[in-house]
């Protein structure tokens, strides 16, 4: 079983706990075009730009991060 905890017990949009797997569902959920685009109007950089878009392409999902939200 995948396990996955965002902003609950240590800091608010911060993945805390990223445990085994990735599991089909995440890459639809959390990875779509759609919400791409929406976290690209918030990045001020290229630099941000193009590490949202090798999350997004890698579908990552890292304890501390807070990508993808």
């Amino acid at each position: 079983m995948r396990w996955l905890v965002i902003g609950c017990f240590v800091e608010e949009r911060k993945w805390e706990r990223v445990e085994r797997n990735p599991e089909p569902w995440e890459r639809e959920n959390f990875f779509n075009d759609k919400s791409l685009e929406f976290e690209l109007k918030w990045k001020d950089t290229q630099n941000g730009k193009d590490e949202l878009r090798r999350i997004w392409r890698e579908a990552e999902v890292q304890p501390g991060k807070t990508e993808p939200n």
